[in-house]
């Protein structure tokens, strides 16, 4: 789901969005979690990229399943 955060704005009180960087397919947003004191990134894409294109959805799930294998390693 496409969202459109605006830098300096807090998310459910909790991540503060310091940067917002628009690409080709959607914008990572890089969020700081006042509770843990950590830097994440947060990557947003418009919802009309996955209706036009069903191989979009496909390569959204690798690169976060991906992701998510990473943020396991250095666990």
């Amino acid at each position: 789901m496409e969202r459109n955060w605006a830098v300096g704005s807090t998310l459910e009180a909790r991540w503060d969005i310091h940067k917002a960087l628009p690409g080709g397919t959607g914008t990572v947003y890089v969020l700081h979690d006042t509770a843990r004191n950590q830097v994440h990134a947060a990557k947003t894409y418009p919802d009309s990229l996955f209706t036009q294109s069903p191989q979009a959805r496909q390569r959204f799930l690798r690169e976060a399943g991906a992701w998510v294998e990473i943020g396991r390693a250095h666990v």
